[in-house]
């Protein structure tokens, strides 16, 4: 099963199909994935003239105060407000482990967190 080598998030959805594929059209053994960023700060890079895979984040947040307060205003004007949660979708370049030189992923780095949020793969 396709997962972050630094959080252990297993990834879902279309990311599996996509993540999967791209897994056995390079060869790749291991199923740990990384973000550029992720790479870098382990030590390591992304070996120049690889590509990496689009994946989606999708999810929702709470919304702030001042969101509340535009819902409100909103519902005064016959709109519908949407109230406290809002959704999200976000694209994500990721790298195989394979593709990487000197990056060094420990094992115990890569044991799936069950629900675990992916948002350090932005960072």
């Amino acid at each position: 099963m396709p997962r972050n080598a630094v959080s252990g998030y297993v990834y879902s959805g279309k990311n599996i199909d996509r993540l999967t594929a791209a897994q056995d059209q390079g060869g790749y053994t291991d199923a740990l994935w990384l973000t550029f960023r992720q790479a870098l700060a382990l030590g390591g890079n992304v070996r120049k003239g690889e590509h990496g895979v689009r994946i989606l984040k999708a999810g929702q947040f709470a919304a702030s105060p001042e969101t509340a307060a535009a819902d409100a205003a909103a519902a005064k004007d016959g709109f519908t407000p949407v109230h406290g949660r809002r959704s999200f979708a976000r694209g994500y370049t990721v790298f195989n482990v394979a593709q990487c030189e000197n990056a060094t992923v420990v094992a115990s780095q890569a044991v799936a967190v069950d629900g675990a949020d992916e948002a350090e793969a932005a960072s």
